[in-house]
This record gives C-alpha cells, structure tokens and sequence, in this order.
C-alpha cells in the first residue's frame, strides 16, 4: 500500500502566531504525523483495522489538536491506496485436488434483517478481514475417511462410505484434526508451521459465499429456487444424508455448503462482532460450539451463507457433521 497525501484543506504558516509555538509540518512528513495520531479526538475517517482497498483516508483537525496556535484552521486529509491490487497465490501446492486455496481478503458477515429466514444471531454484520490463506477440502469428511482415524463409523447413515460422516461431536471433529496433522507430519507431507483443524465460523462463511453477498452463494435472484441443485435438504434428500459433492458447487469449487450435514466450526457461540475485525474468532472454553451451513433434515433457511447457531460440543446427532482446513499454525 501507499500513503500520501491526498489533499492539504488550510496550508500551514512556518510559525505560529506569536512565536513559542511549533513551526507547520512540511508536506513530506504529515503521513507519519497523523498516523502517530491514532486514538485522538480530532481524526475522522477510517479508523481502526480495515480491510485493503482504495480511498482509505484519515482528515485530521490540525487546528483544534494545536489549541489554535496557527492563522489557519488547518485539516490535512491523506489517503491510502492499494497500489499493487495483490494476488496471493497458495504458498505451496494443494495437498491433493479436494483441496482449495482460499487466499485472503474481506467479506461482510451476517445478514441484513430484511434477507428471508434472517435471525438475530446474524447480527450485527462486521466487514472481516481476513489475513491469511488457508486451504479448505472441497467435501465435507466422508465416513472412508472418519474411519481411517477411529476404526469404526459412527454414521447414522452408513451403507456407502461417500457419505459424509456424521452423529460425531465437536471434540471427535477436533481430534480428527489433531491426528490427520500428525499423519501427514509423519508421512513427509505437510509444511511446517501449518496444520489440519475445524475452520473458524469467519472462514467457513467466507469460503461458503465465495465472494457473494446474496442468501446463497449461487443463486443471484435472493430466493431458494435453485437449491435443490446445490444442496441436498428437507425437500430432496429423502431423510437422509447423501454422497459428498454429488450436487453443483459454489464458485470456488466447494461441496455441500449449504446442505447434506451441518458442519462444526472451531468458534465458541456467542454474538457477532461489530464493525471491522481482522481474523476474529471466538476461542476458549464454551457451552456451545458453532455449527454452519444446512442439513438433509432442515428447510431452505437454514441453508443460507449466513445461518448460524449452537449446540453443545457433546452432541450427536446424525446431522451433523464436519470439514476440515489446511491453515498456519498461529504464532
């Protein structure tokens, strides 16, 4: 990014009126002053962690900050510029092609009251910024690959080993994470500093929009007429679970993120942030842990990008399952 200065209101004199003041600040130093300013009362604009994009700026009331010292009433306004428009490109390849690099960057989260099936859970709606890329699988864990890790299936619905797994609880989830991660660093395969894990509930609503801002990640015209083609849910799945990716993904190549099985997310359940935010997640001890994303068993509603609830980390239930993240190890 690049700062400069925008535009100067009130020039400034050399002096201050009747000496024993300060001298005006040359143009070339006024980004690092009123960036060394944060937290004053007399900046206005767009303060705080933002997300990256053109025409951030900061005014700063020079003239009320200085009690009036100089024989102008000076504001000097500066802007920050994306000037690059980054890409950022997966830092190493996909582990296999289930897996989608999810490069960073901001999406608003929630939903606004006036969206059909919006519930006070979905808000407020932060901008979220999000600073790292993070690999995501394409499918949700299939019961094949739940019982490579636990020697059993626990599926309500077994019968075909596509399916994806479900009746497993938050802590079985997380535990898959655990040993996959450790599978992989004993086979050669994964990269230091990164590991296997639930996803936070910014990162699944991030990944399921896929850029969109609409009730559902592929359907344009806000209704659910197309669902049926995306998802399996109450009115298609015949009372039961099916086959991961045997239905149309979203625009970043992702399965049954609005339907089949509701999906555990890492996060504690509480309130939405508000404002801007970068990388948050709500970590710690819960009652309750986040689960996205609709099921076979649910109506349209809850198949929304936004839809959110909580439930309790020991339940088991057969319609809820889970997927996984290939993401950095924080620091």
């Amino acid at each position: 990014a690049q700062c400069e200065v925008h535009s100067v209101v009130a020039r400034f004199p050399p002096r201050p009126l009747g000496g024993g003041g300060r001298s005006g600040p040359s143009t070339t130093s006024l980004c690092h002053l009123v960036t060394q300013r944060i937290g004053h009362r007399w900046l206005k604009g767009d303060i705080g962690i933002l997300a990256p994009g053109h025409g951030k700026h900061i005014e700063w009331n020079a003239w009320d900050d200085w009690a009036g010292n100089y024989t102008t009433r000076g504001r000097v306004r500066i802007t920050v510029n994306d000037t690059k428009n980054a890409v950022f490109p997966p830092p190493f390849p996909a582990p296999s092609p289930e897996w989608v690099w999810i490069p960073p960057g901001n999406f608003l989260m929630g939903s606004p009251g006036t969206e059909w099936g919006h519930t006070s859970y979905e808000e407020p709606q932060p901008q979220v910024y999000l600073s790292r890329g993070f690999f995501i699988c394409n499918h949700e864990v299939t019961q094949r690959e739940f019982e490579a890790y636990k020697g059993t299936n626990p599926a309500a619905n077994p019968g075909d080993g596509r399916r994806p797994v479900e009746n497993i609880t938050w802590d079985d989830a997380t535990r898959y994470g655990i040993w996959l991660t450790q599978q992989e660093w004993n086979a050669g395969r994964l990269r230091s500093g990164w590991h296997y894990r639930l996803p936070t509930e910014a990162e699944w609503e991030y990944a399921c929009r896929a850029g969109t801002s609409t009730p559902y990640s592929h359907d344009l015209d806000a209704t659910w007429s197309q669902i049926p083609d995306y998802a399996w849910f109450a009115p298609n799945s015949g009372n039961k679970t099916h086959p991961v990716a045997s239905r149309l993904p979203n625009p970043w190549g992702l399965y049954d993120m609005h339907g089949n099985v509701h999906e555990w997310c890492s996060d504690a359940f509480g309130p939405l942030p508000s404002g801007s935010v970068t990388d948050w997640a709500r970590t710690g001890a819960a009652t309750l842990r986040v689960f996205r994303g609709g099921s076979w068993a649910d109506d349209a509603y809850t198949c929304r990008s936004a839809f959110r609830s909580g439930a309790s980390p020991e339940v088991r239930s057969s319609t809820f399952g889970f997927r996984i993240v290939l993401a950095p190890t924080p620091q």
